[in-house]
């Protein structure tokens, strides 16, 4: 039982997280809290940078994470080649009672992956493991920030791909993916395209697309690039290629994160729930909405399909059609041989056509100065009105819960409208 002191302090943190505008935090009762500094995917070095740079930090983050959860055992997740910035990040845990926990690059690592692994946690149908919270690394410092009084008014993000100087910096909530693309040099090609979120994980963005606090990545290709193409195929012609060309040889299957887990998904039969859309696509759907989004079974298909899609396209017509999922039987043990079918980040970047561009942007120090920046808010009270001054971590909105949406600079609101708030910057 949690002592009466530990509840209020707890509640005074929850209190401070809404004021500096930490959303979707997750504040359930657990017994083991990890915070992770791993790279997600190549190419994304956010974490690992940002630990190097802040690493009292993001200790101090998990500590105030793991006093929200009640938690007792803290895990911190770093990955295995450190370097020179490693014992900087031993004299951030030493004594705090973290255990610190080296990894090596495989993708995917996830918050499934290591509430499992390094939480002992069995999956949960439709919802985060039971006793185990995950953190990333910006969630972290964003929360040390909050138990301080500051606002979470900055992103870290790395700018990556086909850019002059790619990099990993803190960038303003609401700044432009052009202007990320600006900060890094400019894009090596004219006709560029970004993905949010990485090369894998990410979805396609438009140059007007704003970043949030939670964002960690924009990587800039080619518009012929592979990558992009396949992000375009019309889902009709995923579904002509995967009826002419799936083998059905269960090669996604054996590598599906959540299959390995022990959710009932088997990617490599999406093909025929895809090829007759009956009425009754309820076995379809409980597959579709297991699905994590990785992207493994298209780096592994021999012959270049994309299950991921096909389940989206799932998703899409079962909302279409107003179909909620059935309760579906529990996830079975996760399969002993999993960590061993995390693929290589050199396999992944060979695969994906990524080899060309630097495999860890270095850390940019200081804020990204930028001339304007457009705030999602969305129906969230406004507290600010057209042509008020404002600076940074000024309330601009305030939700049911009372969390805050805060000024990311300091300016001149220009313009309210759509659920956004635009500040001009001076």
């Amino acid at each position: 039982m949690r002592r009466p002191a530990d509840l209020e302090l707890t509640g005074a943190l929850r209190a401070r997280a809404r004021a500096a505008g930490l959303q979707h935090l997750d504040v359930r009762a657990v017994d083991t809290v990890i915070g992770s500094a791993l790279d997600p995917e190549p190419l994304v070095v956010t974490g690992r940078r940002l630990l190097a740079a802040r690493p009292e930090a993001v200790v101090r983050g998990l500590g105030a994470a793991a006093l929200l959860g009640g938690a007792r055992r803290l895990v911190l997740a770093v990955p295995d080649d450190l370097g020179r910035d490693g014992p900087a990040v031993r004299r951030a845990v030493a004594g705090t009672g973290v255990e610190l926990v080296e990894l090596p690059a495989a993708y995917p690592t996830d918050a499934a992956a290591l509430a499992c692994d390094l939480g002992g946690a069995r999956p949960r149908e439709g919802g985060p493991a039971p006793g185990v919270a995950v953190h990333d690394a910006a969630a972290l410092v964003h929360l040390d920030g909050a138990s301080r009084g500051v606002a979470a008014t900055h992103a870290f993000v790395t700018i990556a791909g086909a850019v002059a100087r790619p990099q990993v910096r803190a960038v303003p909530v609401g700044t432009s993916v052009a202007a990320l693309g600006a900060a890094a040099g400019g894009a090596a090609t004219p006709a560029w395209v970004a993905l949010r979120g990485g090369a894998l994980r990410g979805v396609l963005a438009e140059r007007d697309d704003v970043v949030t606090a939670a964002d960690d990545a924009v990587v800039v290709l080619p518009h012929d690039h592979p990558l992009v193409a396949a992000r375009r195929l019309p889902l009709g012609d995923q579904v002509r290629r995967a009826l002419a060309a799936c083998e059905a040889c269960g090669t996604c299957t054996a590598h599906c994160p959540p299959a390995l887990l022990g959710h009932r998904i088997a990617p490599h039969e999406i093909v025929r729930a895809v090829s007759y859309l009956r009425d009754d696509l309820t076995p379809a759907l409980e597959a579709a909405t297991r699905c994590f989004g990785c992207g493994v079974c298209e780096i592994v298909c021999p012959t270049g399909l994309s299950p991921r899609a096909l389940y989206a396209g799932v998703r899409a017509e079962l909302a279409r059609r107003r179909v909620a999922p059935g309760e579906g039987a529990p996830p079975a043990a996760a399969h002993p041989d999993r960590p061993g079918r995390r693929l290589a980040f050199a396999r992944v970047v060979t695969r994906l056509g990524l080899g060309a561009y630097v495999p860890q942007p270095p850390w940019a120090p200081g804020a990204l100065a930028v001339p304007r920046v457009t705030i999602p808010v969305g129906a969230a009270a406004l507290a600010v009105a057209r042509g008020d001054r404002v600076a940074v971590g000024d309330p601009l909105a305030r939700a049911a819960d009372g969390t805050v949406v805060p000024a990311s600079i300091t300016g001149v609101v220009e313009a309210v409208a759509d659920g956004q708030v635009v500040i001009r910057a001076g």
